[in-house]
């Protein structure tokens, strides 16, 4: 196991290394509400909510709901399938140049395990999307004309290492993580209207 989590941080690593630089001066807050509703003991209920803005705090930029349903058969286990709703909001001249929204489906494999202090999270998502389609006219406007449609692989490592114990079983901790986006084919005009 150690030598595949190496092998999955050093892709991570090299995949960051040589993206390519691009520069924007950009701040934002992201803020998320995640509730959990526990169903029963293998089985749970979460509904993430994403409040993103920018320009300190005065522009919106991204919203998203995203519920989901989980069965956990143990600790180092999570099996999940859900529904993102993201409503993305153009803030700068680098992005969208009107609001569109995205729906996507979802499901997911989340795995983890432990070495000495470090525990380990490495969550494999698969995305099913639905992207507004936007449109620019002769005359410069832009408009949503149908949905494009395509799919999206997702892994994420989470590293968490406690640094502080509060009291048993309470620490403060430190936690890190990245995430590798591939897409299995360029989006394509699928016209749902």
């Amino acid at each position: 196991m150690k030598k595949i989590t190496f092998l999955l941080f050093l892709i991570i690593s090299i995949n960051t290394i040589c993206a390519q630089e691009v520069k924007n001066n950009h701040h934002s807050s992201w803020n998320s509400i995640i509730p959990k509703i526990n169903l029963t003991e293998q089985w749970h209920f979460t509904s993430e909510f994403h409040f993103r803005r920018t320009n300190f705090l005065t522009d919106w930029e991204q919203f998203i709901v995203r519920p989901s349903i989980h069965y956990k058969p143990s600790n180092a286990y999570d099996f999940a399938i859900g529904y993102s709703y993201i409503q993305n909001y153009t803030y700068s001249d680098f992005r969208i140049p009107i609001n569109a929204n995205e729906h996507n489906v979802w499901q997911e494999i989340t795995l983890k395990h432990e070495s000495e202090k470090l525990k380990f999270d490495h969550r494999f998502r698969l995305e099913e999307r639905f992207i507004d389609k936007i449109i620019q006219s002769l005359t410069g406007t832009y408009t949503i004309d149908g949905t494009n449609y395509n799919n999206r692989f997702r892994y994420r490592l989470t590293l968490t290492r406690p640094i502080i114990k509060i009291e048993e079983e309470k620490f403060i901790f430190i936690k890190i993580f990245d995430e590798f986006f591939r897409f299995f084919a360029k989006s394509y005009g699928l016209m749902i209207s």
